[in-house]
């Protein structure tokens, strides 16, 4: 908004386009004092905001745990993982064009408010003059016979809104069919395969365990937690990770052991996790599942990942850091 503080003359408005009543008509205006509408466009802008990040997002959350669980339990899957924000992230965008759409519609019929703004758009563009010029033009053609200031001014406010509403609706269309998608997109897991249901994508993927070559196993820990590494790569060069996944009974322990040996079987080879410089089996991340799991549980799960034992040197080592 800063750009409507500079001084344009009337012949340079006349320049560019602009009518001569109309630039008369800008010259003689007293910008207002406070400009409300656009404390008001904040307002509603930041409120949707937080409508959509308190209220929508939890319930499509909600919504899509539902349907995962639901259809693992039909289906006799022994996990299930689902990711869900693509959709409601775009609605983001919509809400914004949404936003500007309906303040400018409600600036057009504010005769001062809207003359702070056609010289905001016109300033603004005077770099690149495609946009306001191809505007200026459009309603000059529109109404030639009418050169009336406040008519001209919001007829220009309008025309530049409809951008925007247009922008809103695509976005919106564009969110309501991907969170429809993402609603239904999540992986199941069973003894002998997986599958997986995407996004943008109509066919979901299908891998069977036997067709797996390699498993990165490891500990990761990081400053929000520890969390085990268990991803299974296909000789197709796909691949998939387990440890993220939620049990639909049982534990995680139990229910991955079952896969990890179809994956035995298959003769799959199991290897440390590596990325950057972690460790594949951070001391902190096994002595906080030493602790979380229980003694039984945990040799369970350290077979899993083919940790190494929780020696004295590791137990030492998580403390010292």
């Amino acid at each position: 908004m800063s750009n409507s503080d500079q001084v344009m003359t009337e012949e340079e408005l006349v320049s560019i386009g602009v009518p001569r009543p109309v630039a008369v008509y800008l010259r003689n205006q007293e910008p207002p004092l406070i400009r409300w509408p656009t404390v008001c466009f904040y307002i509603v802008f930041v409120s949707g905001i937080i409508v959509k990040w308190l209220w929508v997002w939890p319930i499509l959350e909600v919504q899509i745990e539902q349907n995962a669980l639901s259809a693992a339990k039909s289906s006799g899957a022994l996990l299930y993982y689902h990711n869900f924000g693509i959709g409601p992230v775009i609605g983001l965008f919509a809400w914004i064009f949404a936003s500007a759409w309906i303040f400018l519609v409600i600036v057009a019929f504010v005769p001062r408010q809207a003359a702070v703004e056609f010289l905001q758009a016109v300033t603004s563009s005077l770099g690149t003059f495609r946009a306001a010029g191809t505007r200026l033009r459009m309603v000059s053609s529109e109404r030639a016979d009418d050169p009336h200031p406040t008519r001209y001014i919001r007829r220009f406010i309008i025309l530049s809104a409809n951008r925007f509403g247009l922008l809103a609706a695509a976005f919106a269309l564009a969110s309501t069919i991907v969170t429809a998608r993402e609603l239904n997109a999540f992986t199941l897991y069973f003894s002998d395969r997986y599958e997986e249901q995407h996004t943008f994508l109509p066919d979901r993927t299908i891998r069977y365990w036997a067709n797996a070559n390699r498993i990165e196993v490891g500990c990761n820990h990081t400053d929000d937690g520890d969390d085990p590494i268990y991803e299974v790569h296909f000789k197709n060069d796909g691949s998939t990770r387990i440890d993220g996944a939620k049990p639909v009974s049982a534990n995680w322990v139990t229910e991955v052991e079952k896969i990890d040996a179809a994956l035995v079987r298959a003769g799959a080879r199991f290897e440390p996790w590596s990325w950057l410089d972690r460790e594949p089996y951070d001391p902190r991340c096994l002595m906080a599942y030493s602790s979380l799991l229980g003694e039984d549980t945990f040799n369970r799960f350290r077979h899993l990942i083919r940790a190494p034992q929780l020696g004295r040197e590791v137990v030492a080592d998580g403390l010292e850091r």
